[in-house]
């Protein structure tokens, strides 16, 4: 009788492994690394690049790929931009290309932003971004943020919503988008954006 469940469970290990998928997992040097990985929903591969002002930090990588997890997005407020692109497929290496490229190239688009409490600046969206943005009480406090956003983003669950540095923990906080030139009205805000820059820069640099 124990031969047979140490046999079984031989058996179940095997075919476990047998649907798993192997994929290239590496952090930012993925240029001169070989190492792979068993993977259960696929494989992925992703470049995010935040910048603020002219400074820009990067994070790139392969790894295995998640439910939900296989999107690209941007987002443009002005002084601060941050950008995902990635990209998964499902068979062995299948992640072995080059990682997915970022494009910054001007699409048209124009949405307000804000700089301190002015919010009638006018900033040029790029790549995929083909909507403005109104962002409220992102750290449940009296705050509003503006510019271009990719659909990709607006679809995203304000609860859920994650990027470096700024993630929404209160219920009120809302991502209100819309289509068009300067469909996000001009306003005044409460918060010092500069400041918020600051802290969303550094979170990214400890990512």
């Amino acid at each position: 009788m124990m031969k047979w469940q140490l046999t079984s469970i031989i058996i179940c290990l095997s075919f476990s492994n047998a649907l798993k998928l192997r994929c290239y997992d590496c952090d930012n040097n993925c240029q001169n690394s070989n190492a792979t990985k068993l993977c259960s929903d696929g494989c992925h591969s992703f470049r995010e690049v935040a910048y603020e002002a002219d400074v820009m930090v990067e994070n790139s990588g392969k790894a295995c790929s998640e439910t939900g997890l296989c999107t690209s997005y941007s987002l443009n407020l002005g002084v601060y931009k941050y950008v995902l692109n990635s990209t998964c497929c499902n068979s062995d290496l299948c992640n072995s290309g080059p990682l997915p490229a970022i494009d910054r190239s001007p699409n048209g688009l124009q949405c307000y932003y804000c700089a301190g409490s002015n919010c009638a600046g006018k900033v040029r969206c790029e790549g995929i971004e083909d909507h403005c943005v109104t962002l409220i009480d992102f750290f449940g406090r009296d705050s509003t943020l503006k510019g271009c956003v990719s659909k990709s983003l607006c679809d995203t669950s304000s609860s859920r919503l994650r990027l470096p540095g700024m993630s929404i923990t209160s219920r009120e906080a809302s991502v209100i988008c819309c289509e068009g030139n300067l469909c996000n009205s001009a306003e005044s805000v409460t918060l010092s954006f500069f400041l918020m820059l600051f802290f969303l820069l550094s979170s990214f640099l400890l990512h």
